[in-house]
């Protein structure tokens, strides 16, 4: 295996590791940004008294009516064991799940129909993933090779 340098482990989980944090830390921005994107749609279901926009219809993503929910989102990289680490994507409130999922009464009848918007956001940051993980490929070859010229061109087959 000529022509092939020999990296210390460290070094390379360690460029790894930080461009696999700057990966989930874009794609958690594009996540979050999708889902303002999502609810910030005009309603098209009942006009409830009280509250300044329409409501959704059943299918339809939920209308930012306070804003609540669209505040109560956030993010955070959760150390999973050694270097590892989960990105946590979520909100609090007890509603957020409802609005996604819809609500059954005790016989399992459907009591409050879905209004679908985290599935809907990450399908919309499709593109956003593809390319942050194309981003994030040539940063790790590129900071690979700073580490050592000698190291072979292509990386990733």
């Amino acid at each position: 295996m000529s022509g092939y340098h020999n990296f210390h482990a460290s070094i390379v989980s360690k460029i790894v590791v930080d461009e696999m944090t700057w990966a989930v830390s874009m794609l958690a921005t594009a996540l979050q940004r999708q889902l303002k994107t999502v609810i910030n749609k005009e309603g098209t279901g009942k006009k409830w008294s009280g509250l300044p926009k329409r409501s959704s219809s059943p299918g339809f993503p939920p209308v930012v009516q306070t804003g609540t929910l669209l505040r109560s989102w956030t993010t955070k990289a959760l150390p999973m064991g050694g270097k590892r680490k989960a990105l946590f994507l979520g909100s609090p409130l007890n509603y957020a799940k409802f609005l996604e999922t819809g609500t059954k009464n005790k016989d399992g009848s459907p009591r409050m129909l879905p209004r679908p918007y985290i599935d809907l956001s990450i399908k919309n940051t499709e593109e956003d993933r593809r390319k942050i993980v194309a981003k994030v490929q040539k940063r790790i070859e590129k900071k690979l090779m700073q580490a050592s010229p000698s190291f072979p061109k292509k990386v990733v087959p």
